[in-house]
C-alpha cells in the first residue's frame, strides 16, 4: 500500500529561533588525522550560505568502523574497514575535532561554525543511512541540512530564503536540493532515460499563498516575480547530496516503520529511495505520484529559457552540454576529493583553517576531558 503523504506542520517564522540543524555526516577517510577535509566543508557553509548558517547549530556525527584482519595491508574506506593505522588516524581525527569545537567556544568566535557544532560519535559502524538517522534523533527544529563531510559550497546560496519557503509552503514542499553536477541536467537526464515519460519542468512557489505556479515555458516568464519565491524543478529519483529537508518528512516517511524500502549499512538512501520512487512516477504520474515525496533541486531563475532538446542520451550526461541547449546552470554543491597532498597545499592558504599543528598545540595546552557523546 502507497503511503500517504505526511501532514505539513503549522510553521511560523520566530524572529530570531533558527529553524534549522545541519546534520554533518563524517567517517573514516584517507586524509585523517587532517580535519582540512571537515574545515572545508563547514567553512564554506559560512561562506555561502549567508548570516544564518552562522547560528544553525550543527551535529557532526561520526561513524564507526570495523577493523580489517591484522595481515590486512589496506583499508576499505568505503566498506568502513580499516586497519589499526588508520583507526588510530581516525581516532586523532576524532580528537582534533573535539578540540575544534572546543576552541572555537572558549575564544568566542563567531565567525567560526564550529562554536555551534557537537559530536555523536558512534561505537560501531552504522552505514550512511543509519549514520544520518541517528542524527536526525537529536534534531529539535522543523528543518534539517543533511551534509556530508566531502561536500562543499562552492557557489553562494540564500539559506534564509530556502528555509522561509519551505517553512511557509511545509504541506507540500518537503525536501530541497542544492544544485550539483548530477542535478543541474536532471530534465534533461529522465527525460532522455525514461524515453520521454517523465519530464520535469520548472515551477515558482508563490509568495501570496502555500501553492506554486507553473512557468510560462514559451514567455519565460513567471507570474510572480517576488525575490520570496522559489524556482524549483520536482526531482524523479533522491539524492544524498546537501538538501535541507522537513524534519517530520525524514523521521516520518523516509525512516518510517512502513517505508517500502530497506536500507544497509553499505548503501545509501538514494539508492534504496529511488528503486521505488522512479517506478512510481513512471506509473503514477508525476503529478499524482510526486506528492508524498515532496522532493525538488533549487533551479536558477529563467530556467525556462534553456530549451529541451527532443532527445537526450543520458549515457553522455557527464560531457559538457552542446551550445543549442544553453550551457550548463551553476552548481551550487561540488564534492571535494579527500586526499591528503593536494588538499593540505590548497587549504594551508586560506587564512580562516586552523592548521592541524595549532589544533594539536591548542590540544596541548588545554588538556581537558572528552566530551564526545559515545553511542
Amino acid at each position: 500500500m502507497r503511503m500517504a503523504a505526511p501532514e505539513g506542520e503549522m510553521c511560523r517564522d520566530d524572529g530570531d529561533v533558527c529553524p534549522l540543524t545541519v546534520v554533518l555526516t563524517t567517517s573514516p577517510c584517507v586524509s585523517h588525522p587532517s580535519t582540512y577535509l571537515m574545515q572545508n566543508t563547514m567553512l564554506s557553509l559560512t561562506a555561502h550560505c549567508g548570516p544564518l548558517a552562522r547560528r544553525v547549530p550543527i551535529i557532526i556525527v561520526c561513524d564507526g568502523y570495523a577493523l580489517r584482519d591484522a595481515d590486512a595491508e589496506k583499508s576499505v574506506f568505503r566498506q568502513a574497514k580499516v586497519t589499526r593505522e588508520d583507526a588510530e588516524r581516525y581516532a586523532r581525527y576524532l580528537n582534533r575535532l573535539e578540540v575544534l569545537c572546543a576552541r572555537a567556544r572558549d575564544l568566542e568566535l563567531d565567525d567560526s561554525p564550529f562554536r555551534n557544532a557537537s559530536m555523536l560519535v558512534l561505537r560501531e559502524h552504522h552505514g550512511f543511512p543509519y549514520a544520518l538517522r541517528r542524527g536526525l534523533q537529536l534534531v529539535k527544529t522543523p528543518l534539517v541540512m543533511v551534509l556530508q563531510h566531502d561536500r562543499s559550497f562552492t557557489n553562494d546560496v540564500d539559506l534564509a530564503r530556502v528555509c522561509r519557503e519551505m517553512q511557509r509552503c511545509c504541506s507540500w514542499l518537503y525536501y530541497v536540493g542544492f544544485p550539483t553536477k548530477s542535478t543541474i541536467r536532471h530534465d534533461l537526464v529522465m527525460r532522455g532515460q525514461t524515453n520521454g515519460a517523465l519530464v520535469p519542468t520548472p515551477l515558482r512557489t508563490q509568495p501570496a499563498r502555500d501553492t506554486c505556479a507553473a512557468l510560462d515555458a514559451k514567455r519565460g516568464t513567471y507570474t510572480d516575480s517576488s525575490e520570496d519565491g522559489l524556482t524549483l524543478l520536482p526531482l524523479c529519483r533522491f539524492f544524498d547530496s546537501t538538501h535541507v529537508a522537513r524534519t517530520a518528512w525524514y523521521t516520518n516517511f523516509i525512516f518510517g516503520r512502513n517505508a517500502p524500502w530497506a536500507f544497509v549499512r553499505r548503501g545509501f538512501v538514494e539508492e534504496k529511495v529511488t528503486e521505488v520512487m522512479t517506478p512510481e512516477l513512471l506509473s503514477g504520474g508525476l503529478d499524482e505520484a510526486h506528492k508524498p515525496y515532496g522532493m525538488y533541486v533549487l533551479w536558477p531563475d529563467g530556467a525556462a529559457d534553456r530549451p529541451v532538446p527532443l532527445s537526450y542520451d543520458a549515457r553522455e550526461h557527464d560531457a559538457p552540454m552542446a551550445e543549442p541547449y544553453g550551457g550548463m546552470w551553476p552548481t551550487v554543491v561540488g564534492h571535494v576529493n579527500g586526499h591528503r597532498d593536494g588538499l593540505e597545499r590548497k587549504m594551508q592558504h586560506q587564512v580562516s583553517f586552523v592548521l592541524d599543528a595549532e589544533i594539536d598545540a591548542y590540544d596541548a595546552a588545554t588538556r581537558r576531558e572528552p566530551a564526545q557523546l559515545v553511542m
